[in-house]
């Protein structure tokens, strides 16, 4: 069941929210003299990277197809380290 409010997105100060419910949220938390701080939006790590070692490809980062013989998985890797 698909639901039909008829929001529309709004931006204020540079932030897009998806309704005007939500800026004025926002707006009200700024106007309050109790709150410290407001982060809009923030970007949290949950699971952070980290190396894999492939045993299928013996570290190269590439596999080939035993029927085609040509690659069949090509792994990039970040190279933070």
């Amino acid at each position: 069941m698909v639901r039909n409010w008829n929001v529309k997105k709004i931006y204020v100060y540079g932030v897009l929210y998806d309704s005007k419910s939500e800026a004025g949220y926002y707006m009200r938390l700024l106007a309050d003299q109790t709150v410290e701080k407001v982060e809009v939006q923030p970007v949290f790590e949950v699971i952070p990277s980290y190396p894999v070692k492939c045993y299928r490809c013996n570290g190269s980062g590439k596999q080939t197809s035993p029927k085609t013989g040509g690659l069949s998985i090509v792994l990039y890797a970040s190279e933070k380290d």
